[in-house]
Parts: structure tokens; sequence; C-alpha cells
């Protein structure tokens, strides 16, 4: 299963090196800077992104045409996000998932 990840806080940093024996390939990560209360920075994300090959993006005004394109290129069949509140990244996976009525 390829897996997208949206994020940047701990949880999702836990995660992600829970499930990487699990699933096949990560598509993406994408991130921005932490909150000074976050146990991991932007750099470790891009640190484990470096280490197991995954496409790394550090954006934090991600836009729904550059996730389009991401998701385009690297074709995740789910994305895993943990506090991420950007509206093009929820419009986008409201049309991944069929879930957008719009």
């Amino acid at each position: 299963m390829k897996i997208g990840i949206i994020g940047r806080s701990e949880w999702m940093y836990d995660t992600m090196k829970k499930v990487l024996d699990e699933v096949q390939e990560f598509s993406f990560i994408i991130t921005s800077k932490a909150s000074p209360e976050f146990k991991y920075s932007s750099e470790d994300f891009k640190t484990f992104a470096e280490n197991n090959n995954i496409n790394f993006v550090y954006d934090p005004r991600i836009t729904l045409s550059k996730l389009d394109k991401l998701v385009d290129k690297t074709n995740p069949e789910i994305c895993l996000s943990v506090n991420y509140s950007g509206e093009s990244a929820r419009t986008r996976l409201k049309w991944i998932l069929g879930t957008n009525n719009d």
C-alpha cells in the first residue's frame, strides 16, 4: 500500500515510524515548521524521508495545485494526517475519498 503523510506533530512522526515496516511504500511526506512544544522538527521529518527514499515537501502553505501534482505523481492509496489544518489538503482529501459533495 502506498501512503501519503501530511502533518508535523509528534503523533504523526511516531505513526510514520510505526507503519514503516507494514507498508510497501510511502508516497510522500508534507510538513511545515513544528510548533515549539513538538518533540520533532521539520528536519526530523526530512531526515526520515531521506533515509527511507520518500518524496519530501516542506511547505507551510501547500496549495491545492501543488497537492494535486504531488498526488498525481506519487499515487497514494491513502493519506494519513494528524493536526493538519490546511484547507487545500482537506479539499483534496475529500475529493480522493469521494466525500466532497460540492
